[in-house]
């Protein structure tokens, strides 16, 4: 969907996730910051990373016990965010309960932490995805090289871009 705004590939490298994970060697994408034009608009995309991929430090080697992950990626996401989107994601992932689970997405994982989040913001409002894109069960037989070579193309991924798009009402070629 990006391509046709700019080449990806000079701000995303593959990855798989920790192997002991609840969804061990996940095929995923690490991201660098990166700005485009696209209709009219400039888009700016600042990907923050909390933990190291085993969840046992910060980005940058701190360690970090278990207990204290998400006061410690609270604290990390503080330096990297104006205060309006730091209390966002404070919101919507240790207070707000997810639907059907009862709880807030930061105590839903094992070990407890700050889960992934996107927020997007703009003219038309902010918007935020709190948690995956897509179940990784999805694509977890997927090896990283096998999805960044096919991923347009496989059904599982347009169908969910499809059900993405519409509900923000984007319009995704």
């Amino acid at each position: 969907m990006l391509s046709k705004y700019t080449d990806l590939n000079k701000s995303v490298s593959t990855h798989s996730s920790d192997p002991n994970d609840v969804f061990p060697n996940t095929p995923g994408l690490i991201f660098n910051s990166l700005t485009f034009n696209a209709h009219g608009h400039t888009v700016r995309f600042y990907p923050i990373y909390l933990y190291n991929q085993y969840m046992n430090a910060t980005v940058s080697g701190t360690p970090i016990l278990a207990k204290n992950l998400i006061q410690t990626g609270l604290q990390e996401l503080q330096k990297e965010v104006p205060g309006g989107i730091y209390q966002t994601a404070i919101d919507y992932t240790t207070k707000v309960p997810v639907l059907g689970y009862g709880k807030p997405s930061a105590f839903i994982g094992a070990p407890v932490h700050i889960n992934s989040i996107c927020i997007y913001s703009g003219t038309n409002g902010t918007y935020l995805i709190n948690g995956p894109y897509f179940s990784p069960h999805l694509i977890d037989t997927f090896s990283p090289t096998y999805l960044e070579s096919n991923y347009s193309s496989l059904q599982v991924i347009k169908n969910e871009t499809i059900a993405f798009s519409e509900a923000f009402n984007f319009s995704i070629q």
